[in-house]
């Protein structure tokens, strides 16, 4: 197979207006024992990427997969608000894939370990970031993540996260925010979330479902709040 290209990839449900996926795809691919494909570009909304890799046509059918891109967040009126530059590896095979993102623009690092990813995924991510600033590029940011750690483990029915970052907001400086919860894919159950700093001490929890319809049961504390 060489040289394929697919065009004006679209979602429409019903009669709502067509939703564009991807622009264009473009790539060359070779077919022996395993499936390679040789850069692969990727252009959609808000991404744009280059892929090479290869899977493997028998059990265990080994995977190797490298990504580099960008992905984008634009405002209603076109303007960029996120910009994130990234490399992306995988390698593995269908029963068990190690995941590593980079991005060197916010310090972002994404080490995970996926089980099962095409029947039964289940998840050991951990991610680090060092520094994120609201809106980018701005001299005095309304908002700022400084050293942020998330790590979460287990599958769609049954996972837990666990948060931590400092934060400067607005006149909130110097502060940290935690957040411990569970879930799956019908609750989220917040255990203990807090922010910390000077003059201020709050604490959250509780529990959202949305089953058979929504529903929050939602507690705050507030130990301590003096922003002045």
């Amino acid at each position: 197979l060489n040289d394929i290209e697919l065009t004006d990839i679209s979602l429409q449900h019903d009669d709502n207006p067509r939703d564009r996926l991807v622009e264009s795809v473009k790539f060359r691919a070779a077919l022996d024992e395993r499936l390679v494909i040789d850069d692969m570009d990727i252009l959609a909304k808000g991404l744009a990427a280059n892929l090479q890799g290869h899977l493997g046509l028998e059990s265990p059918f080994e995977l190797l997969m490298a990504i580099e891109g960008r992905f984008e967040v634009a405002g209603e009126t076109g303007e960029s608000l996120i910009e994130l530059p990234f490399q992306l590896e995988s390698f593995g095979d269908l029963d068990k894939m190690d995941l590593k993102l980079i991005s060197e623009k916010f310090g972002l690092q994404l080490n995970a370990e996926l089980l099962e990813p095409v029947s039964i995924p289940a998840w050991d991510a951990q991610v680090l970031l060092n520094r994120l600033e609201w809106p980018q590029d701005d001299m005095d940011p309304d908002f700022t993540l400084k050293g942020l750690k998330i790590n979460s483990q287990g599958s769609l029915d049954d996972w837990s996260i666990v948060v931590d970052s400092g934060l400067d907001a607005l006149q909130l400086k110097d502060a940290r925010f935690s957040v411990a919860g569970s879930g799956s894919i019908n609750t989220i159950t917040i255990s203990k979330a807090t922010v910390t700093g000077a003059g201020v001490d709050l604490g959250f929890g509780g529990k959202v479902g949305w089953s058979n319809q929504t529903g929050a049961d939602l507690k705050a504390v507030i130990r301590q709040l003096d922003l002045s």
